[in-house]
């Protein structure tokens, strides 16, 4: 039997996201969604990361905001 994974993130290509870097509040346009997936006894964990403005750099999706109220709201 073939089991079938779904996997949902938060934010989509081209969404705008609002983050801190370097004690500065910044925003991006997310242009790539990377899915880890590991097993760790029985469970499976999931972890998404995402690229900003083309940058290489990946960051955690529970550190992205969908706006900037929510960012500083998270405070």
């Amino acid at each position: 039997m073939l089991n079938i994974m779904k996997v949902k993130s938060r934010y989509n290509l081209n969404d705008t996201v609002w983050y801190f870097s370097n004690n500065y509040v910044q925003s991006g346009i997310v242009n790539g969604i990377f899915f880890h997936v590991t097993r760790e006894g029985d469970q499976e964990r999931t972890n998404v990361e995402y690229t900003l403005n083309n940058d290489e750099s990946h960051l955690a999706e529970g550190i992205l905001f969908p706006g900037k109220k929510e960012l500083l709201n998270s405070l």
